[in-house]
């Protein structure tokens, strides 16, 4: 491809080759992101699917680590979902407002991914401390390692999967 001055027809140019919508004028970026997208929503619903059996086996089995697997899995959710929208958002065309177009919406998607595990991980602190409390004090619930196993096992096949 060469590369020229392209117009945008909003007081500049871009020397990139490609149109104001992001495209390049071939079909083939549409079909790419069509399978990407495909595969993102794929992995969305997985997760959400083992997300599930987890928690339900976290709170059976009263496994503070399978509950905080559980977690991770929604925020893996969370991601894939906040990348399908960014980037279909990415794909709006430039604007006289927003001469770039809407390219840097998937960066704070990720920023905004970014700060939820941290939520995450900071209310899993907060939990594990009051377990650590319970212990000392002896009045924690005793944990199922058998479900605990169980569900390893399924996590195992389960990123195999991914």
């Amino acid at each position: 491809m060469s590369y020229q001055q392209v117009d945008h027809g909003h007081g500049h140019g871009h020397r990139d080759g490609h149109s104001s919508d992001g495209s390049d004028g071939s079909d083939h970026h549409d079909d790419d992101h069509d399978a990407s997208s495909k595969m993102l929503w794929r992995g969305l619903w997985l997760c959400l699917g083992f997300m599930a059996v987890e928690l339900v086996a976290g709170v059976v089995a009263s496994s503070l680590a399978v509950i905080t697997d559980a977690l991770h899995m929604l925020t893996d959710a969370l991601a894939f979902g906040l990348l399908i929208y960014t980037a279909s958002v990415a794909k709006m065309p430039s604007t006289t407002r927003y001469t770039y177009g809407f390219k840097r919406a998937e960066v704070l998607g990720a920023v905004l991914s970014t700060l939820l595990i941290w939520m995450l991980t900071a209310m899993l602190v907060y939990e594990a401390g009051w377990r650590m409390a319970a212990y000392r004090e002896g009045s924690m619930e005793d944990v199922d390692g058998r479900v605990m196993f169980g569900v390893a096992v399924l996590g195992v096949a389960f990123n195999v999967l991914m």
